[in-house]
């Protein structure tokens, strides 16, 4: 099963990331972030591993390491042709949960998925995903109409079941 170890947001910035996601998936007449209640946030690792049980406490392992910091969220981008994203700017902050939560994995014996590791990592949170080439120049003019620069503060940190999305651990920062 594939695991994804994600910061997310102050209530205000999250609702503030949240408000852009409802507008792309109504514009775009894609609700794939909604309907799957995946909520604002940013992976920092992800791993594999058939025994759920080598899960339990992987977020608190991590974040007694890290604290709160905030992530300056600046502008916008697609991967093409399927992701509509909000990118943070790299800052100590970001790269250090980053390279932290990869170490604690590996430490634990886990294998990290390569395009979570640092630098070779894109940090992003995604407002809208399964784009085709039509929809994503939908969805980013509607991201476009609606989004502000915010100074987000992580101050949470979870494990979560990628696909569907289900949070098995939260804990704070």
């Amino acid at each position: 099963m594939e695991y994804a170890v994600v910061l997310h947001f102050n209530d205000s910035s999250a609702e503030q990331i949240q408000k852009i996601t409802e507008h792309v998936a109504v514009c775009s007449d894609n609700d794939y972030m909604i309907s799957n209640h995946i909520p604002p946030h940013i992976t920092i690792a992800g791993f594999c591993t058939d025994n759920d049980s080598n899960v339990n406490s992987i977020a608190s392992d991590i974040a007694v390491s890290l604290s709160k910091f905030d992530i300056p969220i600046v502008s916008l981008g697609i991967f093409n042709p399927n992701v509509v994203f909000a990118a943070p700017v790299m800052n100590e902050g970001l790269l250090n949960a980053c390279k932290t939560a990869n170490h604690i994995l590996q430490a634990k014996g886990f294998v990290c998925n390569k395009i979570y590791r640092p630098y070779n990592w894109v940090p992003h949170i995604s407002l809208a995903v399964k784009l085709n080439e039509n929809s994503v120049q939908t969805a980013v003019k509607a991201a476009l109409e609606k989004f502000q620069p915010v100074m987000a503060t992580a101050d949470k940190l979870s494990v979560a079941v990628c696909n569907p999305y289900k949070e098995i651990e939260t804990t704070d920062l």
